[in-house]
């Protein structure tokens, strides 16, 4: 496993929430992470690596479980809840880790990160500090990617 074309192919995947048909407006995205309260430009995507887990079977090369997340942070307007700001970046996250395209029966939903992977995609529970933070939303996305 080459984990840098990984990471390199979910970061380029997020760069379309600033694309047709998103155009969401991101100011900020990127493989940095850093707190909310030091980025000024928001909304915000970072894309983070948090765990691999490796399983090995004799005679088969390594298995790889790769476990990303993707922070969101988004600012409440005078006319928007942080969460209504929020809520199309997630949509547009689902969206594009979760492509519809159906080649095959078997590879249905399956995002494969244009081949770099055998499947990458939202897994786990979508954290949301909706309002605990004043005006600051803040979400974290679990991403789990399979690879060898």
């Amino acid at each position: 496993m080459k984990r840098e074309p990984i990471y390199a192919a979910l970061a380029e995947r997020i760069l379309q929430l600033n694309a047709e048909p998103y155009l969401l407006g991101i100011e900020t995205i990127g493989r940095d992470w850093k707190t909310w309260a030091s980025v000024t430009n928001q909304p915000a995507v970072f894309v983070v690596p948090v765990k691999e887990d490796a399983v090995y079977q004799q005679g088969l090369p390594i298995k790889w479980r790769i476990h990303a997340e993707i922070w969101v942070y988004v600012k409440s307007t005078p006319s928007k809840a942080g969460v209504q700001v929020l809520n199309p970046i997630l949509d547009a996250l689902e969206s594009i880790l979760t492509p519809a395209v159906e080649t095959t029966p078997a590879s249905a939903f399956t995002n494969t990160l244009d081949g770099a992977v055998f499947r990458c995609t939202i897994s786990g529970p979508v954290e949301i500090s909706a309002g605990f933070l004043g005006d600051q939303t803040v979400a974290r996305v679990p991403v789990e990617i399979l690879a060898i």
